[in-house]
């Protein structure tokens, strides 16, 4: 299994999940549902809580890393009929992950880092100014060295 198949299998699973637990709710509605599951207003200790939303005030990435992040995101399980990356919100997950497992942070600024840098050296631009299929073929290289 590559990581594109990884990514694609966490993803529709995740989703898959949420929408078999909004089936099992009855007498809510689905924005009341949405809202509770997005506030981690479920099942949480005041001490969870609490934790939560300090992570949730904290930013671990800049603006122009976040759009590095849904940009990479969306390249590896592109947009379909079922919805695209950031409709599942998957860069504010990495962000949440990031600031949840302070380990996290480092590899994942330095991966940016690595990838603008190969941009750099192999179109003379960032990644993000870079075309799909260039940007196709930085993420193959780093990929598969």
């Amino acid at each position: 299994m590559n990581r594109r198949d990884s990514l694609k299998s966490l993803v529709f699973g995740s989703i898959g999940v949420g929408v078999l637990l909004e089936g099992c709710v009855s007498g809510v509605d689905n924005e009341t549902v949405a809202n509770s599951l997005k506030k981690f207003n479920y099942g949480r200790t005041p001490k969870e809580k609490e934790y939560d939303k300090l992570l949730f005030s904290k930013k671990c990435f800049t603006n122009n890393q976040m759009t590095l992040i849904s940009k990479i995101s969306n390249l590896i399980l592109p947009p379909n009929e079922f919805g695209s990356i950031n409709d599942a919100e998957v860069p504010e997950l990495i962000e949440f992950m990031a600031k949840d497992i302070p380990s996290y942070e480092t590899p994942l600024k330095e991966g940016l880092v690595a990838l603008n840098q190969n941009s750099n050296e192999k179109f003379k631009k960032v990644f993000i100014d870079c075309d799909e299929s260039q940007q196709k073929s930085i993420l193959d290289l780093m990929a598969y060295p």
